[in-house]
């Protein structure tokens, strides 16, 4: 329990204060982003990371868009693929890889996926993802995506897995084709990608992008999710809930598990002087 405090980065809530030059959200508005320690009723943090949230979408709904979606829309952005061109999103079936199936079709790309389980598999045919192979064993994946792909090749790859999936993703990438790394574990040097093949590499990690330009992740990214969800573009993932006070080992011990789809959420009960209507109170938001 001596680590609760410094848990959390993505949350939902209400703005209890605002500082003086804060002009986008105001005291008592809905609004959703990231935060730091914010497995807590109360959480002081930088405006900018933060913006309205739509009133149709749930707080639990915008809390499991904020890493995800944004990861997502900033790998695309980067890699410039619209219309028919071929995709592969490794994981498909966690959290970042149903925001990129969603953002896919929105793009009308040719979405390849990954996943473990058959039932995340039978998640992904029901999220209109028809060509998938395994995340668990890299040769058996490389084999059924290249039969797939039809002697055709990737032209782009959003990668979060290690090892051999990424030899085997470089592998089934065009030479003009874009590699986009979001993992954190054996991620390639741009030299050994570049000798693998003439391909754009870029390696992504929102956790240092965020605070090094947080301007930059509010007016590009952000603000567009909001916008976005405002006009149905975007959806909230699948997502299972637990409240804090009685299910919070629940919750890890179900997320450690690998048993969830898309995403966990922890809610947190109102104090008293918080609107009683809400799920969850996070404040204030600070200069």
């Amino acid at each position: 329990s001596e680590y609760l405090g410094t848990l959390g980065s993505d949350c939902a809530g209400m703005v209890e204060h605002a500082g003086s030059q804060v002009a986008h959200i105001a005291q008592r508005d809905a609004c959703f982003g990231q935060a730091k320690n914010c497995l807590a009723s109360h959480v002081c943090c930088d405006a900018r990371l933060q913006v309205r949230k739509p009133s149709a979408v749930s707080f639990e709904a915008a809390t499991t868009l904020i890493s995800t979606w944004c990861t997502v829309h900033v790998a695309f952005v980067r890699s410039r693929l619209v219309g028919s061109r071929r995709l592969l999103v490794h994981a498909t079936a966690g959290g970042v890889g149903l925001a990129a199936s969603e953002y896919a079709a929105w793009l009308r790309l040719r979405l390849f996926g990954t996943a473990g389980a058959p039932r995340k598999h039978h998640l992904l045919r029901c999220c209109g993802v028809r060509s998938t192979a395994s995340s668990r064993q890299a040769a058996s994946c490389g084999h059924s995506l290249a039969s797939q792909l039809g002697g055709r090749r990737l032209d782009g790859v959003l990668n979060s897995l290690s090892a051999d999936f990424i030899s085997t993703s470089f592998a089934l990438l065009a030479p003009a084709g874009r590699f986009e790394e979001i993992g954190k574990r054996s991620v390639w040097s741009f030299a050994r990608a570049a000798a693998a093949v003439p391909s754009a590499y870029s390696v992504l990690d929102m956790a240092l992008d965020v605070p090094a330009d947080p301007d930059w992740y509010s007016a590009e990214v952000l603000q567009v999710l909001a916008r976005r969800l405002e006009a149905v573009v975007v959806h909230g993932l699948p997502l299972r809930s637990f409240g804090i006070e009685r299910e919070a080992r629940d919750a890890f011990r179900f997320l450690s598990g690998g048993a969830n789809l898309g995403k966990v959420v922890i809610t947190i009960p109102v104090r008293l002087g918080a609107p009683s209507s809400l799920a969850v109170a996070f404040a204030p938001l600070c200069e």
